[in-house]
Parts: C-alpha cells; sequence; structure tokens
C-alpha cells in the first residue's frame, strides 16, 4: 500500500510540475510550439458550461493548463477543464487517474471506459478524462446541490456519479472538436 502511494504521489508531483511549452526538444533546436488548439478555456464556452450544469457561470478564468467556471456564488457548484498537449502528460494524467481511482476506492470496480469518446476515455475519481491522439483534457463538475439531491433521493452516490458522468459527457462532445 505504501508503494501504491508513493507511486501515485510521483505521479501527481510530476503531472504538477507542469510543461514548459518553449522548452526545447532533446535533439532539436527548435523550441516546442505551445497550440491554442490545446487552450483549456477555448474547449467548452461558458454558455455551453452555464447550461450544462444548469448554474449560470460569471467568469471564464485561465490558468495555465487549466480553466475553471465560476458562478457568482461558487457554492453553486463550478467546473474545470485541464489540458495537455504533449504525449508525456497525457500519458501521465491516464495513467494518475487509473491507479488514483482504484487506490481511493472511488470506484470499487476500477475507472469507466467510455467507449463513445476520443481514442481513449476513462471517468475515474468524478472526472471525464478523454484523450485524442498526443492531446487530452480533463473536465471536473463540482455540484453540492446535485449531490445533496441524490444522496436525499433513492439512488444516493451512485445516482450522483451517474448523473456526473452524463454531464462531463455532455461537455467532452463540445470539446472533442475544439482539440
Amino acid at each position: 500500500m505504501k508503494m501504491n502511494l508513493l507511486l501515485f504521489g510521483a505521479v501527481i508531483t510530476c503531472i504538477g510540475c507542469g510543461h514548459d511549452p518553449t522548452a526545447r526538444h532533446q535533439g532539436s533546436s527548435e523550441p516546442a510550439r505551445a497550440s491554442s488548439k490545446h487552450d483549456p478555456c477555448s474547449l467548452v464556452t461558458k454558455e455551453e458550461m452555464t447550461q450544462a450544469i444548469g448554474v449560470p457561470i460569471a467568469e471564464v478564468k485561465p490558468d495555465g493548463s487549466s480553466c475553471s467556471y465560476m458562478p457568482q456564488n461558487p457554492a453553486e457548484g463550478s467546473a474545470t477543464i485541464t489540458s495537455t498537449a504533449s504525449r508525456e502528460d497525457t500519458m501521465a494524467l491516464f495513467a494518475a487517474m487509473k491507479t488514483g481511482d482504484q487506490m481511493a476506492g472511488t470506484h470499487p470496480d476500477g475507472p469507466t471506459a467510455v467507449a463513445t469518446l476520443g481514442d481513449e476515455s476513462v471517468y475515474a475519481m468524478y472526472a471525464l478524462n478523454v484523450r485524442k491522439g498526443d492531446a487530452s483534457f480533463s473536465i471536473q463538475v463540482t455540484l453540492p446541490n446535485l449531490l445533496m439531491k441524490d444522496l436525499r433521493e433513492s439512488g444516493g452516490p451512485k445516482k450522483f456519479d451517474a448523473d456526473l458522468l452524463q454531464i462531463e459527457t455532455a461537455l467532452a462532445q463540445k470539446a472533442l472538436p475544439r482539440l
């Protein structure tokens, strides 16, 4: 168990280090080019996010490889989209999500594959991760009001999990052509 936690921590740390888009590729005199195609805020519009989560988005905040969609009252919910443009970052993200989900026990049967999205997609740790080629993005929606509603009704956490997956899948379908 300790070894798994160390491995997971190392992968998350690696992802958190970020990727310098101006760094030179090994053996090349050309800098790597950051592509506007991988701007996470360009994947889903403010209006599309508002419609999908049912909470009016007041502000869209870019922050490097992440984009936060914030309502006037953050207690109503929020969403974050994170994108990667390099193969290394994409593969590390998918490995971390799969490992983290299994370790956290979020889904006892492991991550859920979503066959209809991109080249590979995994719903793990309440986030939908989609890979298309060497690029990927992750969508994570936080809706406390929906969680409370689903917990009061029959189905509880499983219903909430299914509701989040449905919302995040709809957003991913909008984002994929823009990746």
